[in-house]
Formats: structure tokens, sequence, C-alpha cells
């Protein structure tokens, strides 16, 4: 089992008490970030995008575009972004993931750390638990100056060869704050949504209140119009425009035309024999069962 990793970032709400105030502020919350980050409804089958009340004493906010979760505490957020901690480390996509969330906040820093400090320790037991005391806590049983993140820290390993990260790190995104602006620079003719990629090389824009995929490179936008929404699977994207969809590889590629239905990922692994020796055959497939289209995405033999 792998630690997860939480972005904890502040908000100056002071009514965390009265629930219905608090229902308020996270629907005028996720109303900003659906027009900072034009986000879409993600997988009709999967998502749930906006207000969740998970239990009595929390509100979370869903965003489906983002895979991530903000749940309301009483002066600060705490973001489930569903990563292991160590891919903070294994390059810059959950880093900027969390940048494009936190800049559409309207908030200059955040603190990313390990799941045992945030909502899986001590400190967060308590709904009622405030900024100072988490920072107290997390000063309490870190025990040592917590680190400024930067990009030096990517593949940073220790003197046994392992990843040399710390549990807890200040992120003020300077390198992130300085990509946008010279990604916005590059583009003037679209609004960036954010610095994280889409497949390898595309961003996340806006024109006429459109959402748009530009290639990065280019330039240009990945179709001649703007899509609805869009989703991943690891290494490939589906794109959804005026009902129809299609998939892309992580490069932009088009796999398939526009067609009707959706494209969804699956594992199977099914037991057959194969000169006389029994085996499992695993597979994943992205597949649009309506309109007759699959494609395996991985596969192994076992025995």
């Amino acid at each position: 089992m792998g630690t997860d990793i939480s972005h904890i970032v502040k908000h100056d709400f002071k009514m965390f008490n009265d629930r219905e105030a608090s229902r308020a502020f996270c629907e005028k919350i996720y109303e900003h970030l659906r027009k900072e980050l034009l986000l879409g409804d993600g997988d009709p089958e999967w998502d749930e995008p906006g207000i969740r009340d998970d239990t009595e004493d929390f509100l979370r906010i869903s965003i489906a575009d983002y895979d991530m979760d903000l749940c309301l505490l009483p002066d600060f957020w705490e973001i489930e972004s569903y990563n292991r901690y160590s891919f903070l480390l294994r390059g810059d996509a959950v880093r900027k993931a969390a940048f494009d969330v936190v800049h559409a906040l309207g908030a200059k820093e955040a603190w990313h750390a390990e799941e045992y400090f945030t909502w899986n320790g001590d400190a967060m037991e308590s709904p009622g638990c405030n900024f100072e005391e988490w920072l107290a806590y997390l000063e309490r049983e870190y025990e040592k100056p917590i680190q400024e993140f930067s990009s030096s820290a990517y593949w940073k390993l220790d003197s046994n060869g392992f990843l040399d990260i710390e549990p807890v790190y200040h992120d003020s995104f300077k390198e992130c704050f300085a990509e946008f602006e010279r990604l916005q620079e590059s583009i003037p003719d679209y609004r960036l949504l954010g610095i994280s990629r889409v497949g390898d090389h595309f961003l996340r824009c806006e024109k006429n209140g459109e959402l748009y995929l530009i290639d990065e490179r280019w330039k240009n936008p990945l179709i001649d119009a703007p899509v609805h929404t869009y989703w991943t699977f690891d290494n490939y994207f589906v794109v959804i425009k005026e009902g129809k969809s299609a998939l892309y590889d992580s490069r932009g590629v088009s796999l398939t035309p526009f067609v009707k239905g959706f494209f969804k990922w699956k594992r199977t692994c099914d037991k057959i024999q194969r000169g006389g020796i029994k085996m499992y055959h695993e597979r994943e497939i992205i597949e649009n069962v309506e309109a007759k289209l699959s494609l395996t995405v991985f596969e192994k033999f076992d025995y």
C-alpha cells in the first residue's frame, strides 16, 4: 500500500460552524472554479462533480477534470488529488495540477503533505482543526524546518539510491507562476486555464467562453473547434464534442473519428490454454460499445 498526498491551501471563510453558510461558500467556490478552469462534467458513469455531503462534519467540492476533492475545514482546504505521495517527485504532473487549482482559488502557496499528516493523521480527526493547529501539529511531529519545494527535488536520490523525499513541503509555486506567464504570452489569442497538460503537449485554454486544447509546440488547437470536455486514460485521452467522442494517444494522434457513445477503460483477466498449458491472459482495454470500437492498450500472459 502506498501513501497518498494532500495539498493544504488557506482560505478566509469565517463561518465554518454554520452549515448553511458553509454550503453557500462551497457553492460559490465551485461556480468560481467552473468559470476559471472551464470545468466539465467528467465521465458520466464515474464522476459526480459538485458539492458532496460526505459526513455530518465535512463538505467537499469534487472537480472531475482534475480528479480532485476539496474538503472544507475552518480556515483551509484539504485537497485530495488521489496520487501517491512519491509521485510529487516523479516528474511535474502532480505539482502542476495542484498549481492549477491553487491558482484558480486565488492563492499563492500550498503545503504538500503525506496523508498521515492530514486526513489520516491525528490533527484532522477533529473537524474543528484550524490551520494554526494543523501547522503546530506538523511542526511538532516533523521536528525540523519545512523545506521549500522546487523542481530541483524531482527524481532526487539519497545515498542509497532511493527518492530523497520529505513527508511535507511548502510550495510558493514560483516556477509554476513563471511558466504560466510564459505560456500565456505565447498564446495571446486564448486565455490559459492552467499549466498541467492533457496528453504530452496540450494546454487547456478558453476562447469566447469555450474550451480548446492547444498544442504548446505549434500553438494550434487539437481540433478546429471547441471541445465540450475530455477525460484521460494514462497515455490516452478522450475528447467529447457535440455529443460524440474520439480517442487520442498522448501525442495527440487521432486513433478514432468522432463517433457516438463513450470510450471506457476496463481490465479483463481470462483463463486460457496455450500449447496445453493453462495460463491467465490479462488485458487493459479502451472500448466504445455503441460504436463497436476496442483498443487493447496493455496485455500480458501469466501462469
